[in-house]
């Protein structure tokens, strides 16, 4: 399965907590970079499968972004910046 959030505005953040190990793991990113947040989750009986993914569009692909005007596009020598920081600590 993949979930698309898309944020509303400020910063993205997404927090897995497995308390059976003892351990949170946060991702934090700019939302204004990155305003999405895509979530894939393997659902098959026995899979322990999460990715979180920011993103600057959706998962459906070039060819849908450019119809419904989401593609970004980065112009010949333009620079685009971004972070996102990924902390684990015991819970």
């Amino acid at each position: 399965w993949v979930l698309e959030h898309r944020l509303m505005s400020g910063e993205g953040r997404a927090i897995v907590t497995n308390r059976d190990l003892g351990v949170a793991v946060e991702l934090s990113w700019d939302g204004g970079s990155l305003p999405m947040l895509n979530q894939w989750i393997d659902r098959n009986p026995g899979m322990a499968v999460l990715g979180l993914e920011p993103a600057n569009c959706t998962t459906r692909g070039r060819a849908y972004e450019r119809a419904h005007g989401g593609l970004p596009i980065i112009a010949a020598g333009e620079h685009r910046r971004t972070a996102i920081t990924i902390e684990a600590r015991p819970t």
